[in-house]
């Protein structure tokens, strides 16, 4: 990955893969971004906290075209808009059958 994109009105239709990072709670507020940037043929890696990762976002996906992934990054606020990482984070591919 070049860069991450935080503007939506710069990216075209018919993105071939994408990664949504997000607070489970802000599933919404992600799927505006689906209507001008994914077709048919998008495969989407998503990367939230939780559980459940098919399930949520199969409400603006096929289910076939999500990928889960399972993030562990230790951090903790420290103070507002302040963070401690306390470790690597790591990012795998949920396991077969996991919604």
């Amino acid at each position: 990955m070049d860069h991450a994109v935080t503007d939506i009105t710069i990216i075209g239709p018919g993105a071939i893969g994408g990664m949504v990072a997000t607070k489970a709670y802000d599933s919404n507020g992600a799927a505006e971004w689906f209507t001008t940037t994914v077709h048919d043929q998008t495969r989407v890696a998503v990367l939230q906290n939780g559980v459940d990762h098919i399930d949520r976002m199969s409400e603006w996906l096929p289910r076939e075209r999500i990928l889960p992934v399972i993030v562990d990054c230790p951090t903790e606020r420290s103070a507002p808009g302040k963070i401690r990482q306390r470790g690597a984070c790591r990012g795998r591919p949920a396991k077969p059958g996991y919604r």
